[in-house]
């Protein structure tokens, strides 16, 4: 699309941002990166509709508590918004999809069952614990010595 200096310049899904728009004064632009970061799920798409570097969006998350909450609620309407569209998807185009979101949303019921054999029975190991060997090495104490291979 080309940019005739009329209307938005889109920058990903839903996020347009006004062309020629001046930088925002010092923290006006937070509520414009949260509603694009809670569009897109994306730090670097928010930052270019908010007008910011990243290290900016980044060191006010680590300097405001609310301002990192508002981050966290963002990347949290994101996630619920890619899992309606995976729904969606799920529902009308991909069997794979449809199992993938029953197993995450209800793993006791649809998760894969693979259960390991026992390594050894119970029985056996019962027996093998009961045994009385006497000393080490008296089981083969009564073993005939090897003959001589060398003699002949």
């Amino acid at each position: 699309m080309a940019d005739d200096g009329e209307g938005p310049t889109p920058i990903g899904p839903h996020v347009p941002k006004p062309a020629g728009r001046p930088k925002n004064p010092v923290g006006q632009w937070r509520p414009i990166f949260l509603q694009a970061l809670g569009a897109t799920g994306n730090v670097s798409a928010a930052c270019m509709a908010a007008d910011i570097t990243r290290s900016t969006a980044y060191r006010s998350r680590e300097t405001s508590v609310r301002f990192r909450e508002g981050w966290d609620e963002a990347l949290t309407t994101a996630m619920e918004l890619l899992e309606a569209e995976a729904r969606r998807r799920a529902m009308t185009v991909s069997d794979t999809l449809l199992i993938f979101l029953l197993k995450a949303h209800n793993p006791a019921k649809y998760r894969d069952r693979y259960e390991a054999p026992p390594v050894i029975d119970a029985e056996f190991e019962e027996t093998v614990w009961t045994l009385d060997l006497g000393e080490p090495g008296a089981a083969y104490a009564e073993l005939p010595a090897p003959e001589d291979e060398g003699t002949g």
